[in-house]
């Protein structure tokens, strides 16, 4: 059965700029973007940034076919895209 979370990730001090035009790239790289979320198990995926006096963070709602694959294969993976993503966050 699919399981969902949302959670928020604080982004490096600098890196919202990095961030916004990162996400800006995303529709022109679906194919890279498709193979990542299949190998994570995504079945829907949502990016959001908050900012606030605290800092800046990014809220991401997914909903997986397992949540602790998913955590691992991200944490673990060496696509240039996850790892675009994990060079922007604490």
């Amino acid at each position: 059965m699919p399981q969902s979370e949302c959670i928020k990730v604080r982004l490096k001090p600098g890196m919202t700029n990095k961030f916004l035009e990162w996400a800006k790239q995303v529709p022109n790289r679906m194919e890279e973007a498709k193979i990542c979320m299949s190998a994570q198990g995504i079945i829907a995926q949502h990016i959001f940034l908050d900012r606030s006096p605290d800092g800046d963070f990014i809220i991401v709602y997914w909903k997986v076919e397992d949540l602790a694959k998913a955590r691992a294969v991200f944490q673990s993976s060496t696509r240039k895209m996850d790892l675009e993503m994990i060079e922007m966050v604490e």
